[in-house]
């Protein structure tokens, strides 16, 4: 595994309520598309981390001159995750 462009780790009160990270899809002619992976603690959930993770991923990518992003897995099932993505 490469390691990644970029990562976040959201933290309060020294517990970890989640992560991101960002890295080149592809190598080569496919280098300007980024894909990025999201963990949220359950106990974190509902407080719309999931979405500031994934706004500010967004904008991280354009900074480090991606100009594409591709979520390569959200399961089925994980209807919180399709709402989110659907709607940024």
């Amino acid at each position: 595994m490469t390691e990644p462009n970029a990562t976040l780790v959201a933290e309060s009160d020294r517990q970890v309520l989640g992560s991101y990270y960002i890295k080149t899809n592809h190598p080569g002619p496919g280098a300007h598309v980024c894909h990025c992976g999201y963990i949220v603690a359950p106990a974190a959930r509902g407080r719309g981390l999931a979405t500031m993770m994934c706004e500010d991923s967004q904008k991280r990518a354009i900074v480090l001159g991606f100009l594409a992003m591709q979520f390569n897995f959200v399961a089925s099932t994980n209807e919180g995750a399709i709402r989110l993505w659907q709607r940024l």
